[in-house]
């Protein structure tokens, strides 16, 4: 359904359509002494995950097909400097996206085939590959260029804490978690 709306935006000439994909709610995390800027995700880690898979996808699409997209002619190694991970970082900070452990290592392991040069193949039946596989089974040369333009009209509100702020409280109401209790606490 996501990518069904992205390239209905993106077909879209006029700037002013877009698409909302929800909220992030996130915490900087000052424990970190690199000269990186570390966020932790509270709340819409799937989302993000997803845009970073898709533009994975379009970057080996491009890669694969030695063409550029969007009005600047943005190449592959362009947007995955940008959105996927850093050139010149080592270790943990090569990724702009750390997941859980369980989902770790297979967006790890995308990442670094792309920036190694190797092509990504679906190697198991994690939802990471999944993904990835499908948004690379879905891109062609007729439709790259609206999901690229599709791609940046996507809007997600983000919601900045700070450390008076309890992240657990605040995914649980934005999650209405709890609420089966509150129901059924007002039923008494």
């Amino acid at each position: 359904m996501l990518l069904k709306d992205i390239l209905r935006v993106g077909s879209m000439d006029d700037s002013s359509y877009t698409h909302f994909v929800g909220s992030v709610v996130y915490k900087e995390e000052s424990t970190f002494p690199e000269d990186l800027d570390k966020y932790l995700i509270i709340d819409g880690q799937q989302r993000i995950t997803t845009a970073t898979i898709l533009i994975l996808a379009i970057c080996e699409y491009l890669r694969e097909n030695n063409t550029t997209c969007g009005n600047n002619k943005d190449n592959a190694e362009k947007l995955c400097y940008t959105y996927v991970y850093n050139q010149l970082e080592t270790g943990d900070n090569r990724y702009k996206l750390l997941l859980n452990e369980e989902d770790r290592e297979s967006l790890n392991e995308l990442v670094d085939n792309f920036a190694n040069g190797k092509p990504n193949k679906v190697k198991n039946e994690c939802n990471i590959f999944k993904n990835y596989n499908y948004f690379k089974e879905s891109i062609n040369k007729d439709n790259v260029d609206d999901l690229y333009k599709g791609f940046f009209k996507l809007i997600i509100i983000t919601i900045s804490l700070d450390n008076n702020d309890n992240p657990q409280l605040i995914f649980e109401s934005l999650n209405c978690t709890g609420m089966a209790r509150n129901k059924k606490e007002l039923r008494r």
